[in-house]
């Protein structure tokens, strides 16, 4: 929900501990670069703390602004962005954590994600304001932040990355390759799909492991089954070009 400029003019006032009547003209502008976005708020203003465009003078003893230099935050350059940038200055941990948490996209629950590290991490991004998170699913603010994230992965490395995501929802400690139909009848539909999307990502990798090409041909077998039962036939049809591959 879209805040009041009375609403954002009482935050920024709060915020930096000075009298509405000077703060004014700075949640004008923060209006201006966050349409009155809640969630934008607070990560617009830490963004010009770190940039420089707000700082805080010891001479008058007060958190000071150029209204010029925020103005000139053009519309490319409003908080979508600055949060990309932010990104960038994040420790590489949380760096890497928003690395694997963009290969699936938006958003994603963290089942997906083995890495318990990568959680804790991911859990820093939330706070950080890169992400959000509702339960078990965390939730990428903006589609330029996800961008940036991904983009973090080298084009060489994305295959890789893709196929060992989806490798280990499918192979946990417990299964065996020796089993293949047993790992294909007993994982969940949403881990079947979520392992398939990661895999077909990142083909041409070659596999060598003939038993885990059994298992990658059936899981597409087994999803593109479920894609016709929904009558998702292009989708379909991509599984079982994909399970044919793996063969």
């Amino acid at each position: 929900e879209t805040l009041s400029a009375a609403a954002v003019n009482e935050m920024v006032s709060e915020t930096l501990r000075l009298p509405k009547r000077m703060t004014k003209s700075l949640a004008e502008v923060t209006i201006s670069k966050t349409d009155g976005n809640p969630l934008f708020l607070r990560s617009f203003l830490n963004a010009m703390v770190e940039e420089g465009r707000v700082y805080y003078s010891l001479a008058k003893r007060r958190w000071v602004w150029d209204i010029l230099a925020l103005s000139e935050v053009g519309v490319d350059d409003g908080v979508a962005v600055l949060l990309a940038r932010k990104l960038l200055r994040l420790p590489m941990n949380i760096q890497m954590a928003l690395r694997i948490a963009s290969c699936f996209g938006m958003q994603v629950e963290d089942w997906m994600i083995i890495d318990s590290n990568v959680l804790v991490n991911l859990d820093h991004a939330v706070y950080e304001g890169l992400m959000e998170r509702f339960g078990s699913t965390f939730v990428f603010v903006h589609a330029s932040v996800h961008s940036a994230a991904y983009n973090l992965i080298p084009d060489n490395e994305r295959s890789a990355v893709h196929m060992k995501l989806g490798l280990e929802i499918i192979f946990n400690k417990s299964a065996k390759l020796d089993c293949v139909d047993g790992i294909v009848k007993n994982l969940p539909d949403s881990k079947v799909f979520a392992a398939i999307d990661q895999i077909n990502r990142s083909r041409p990798i070659s596999i060598s492991n003939p038993a885990i090409l059994r298992v990658l041909s059936k899981m597409n077998l087994r999803a593109g089954n479920a894609c016709m039962e929904m009558s998702d036939f292009q989708s379909a049809q991509k599984n079982f070009l994909a399970g044919r591959a793996f063969m």
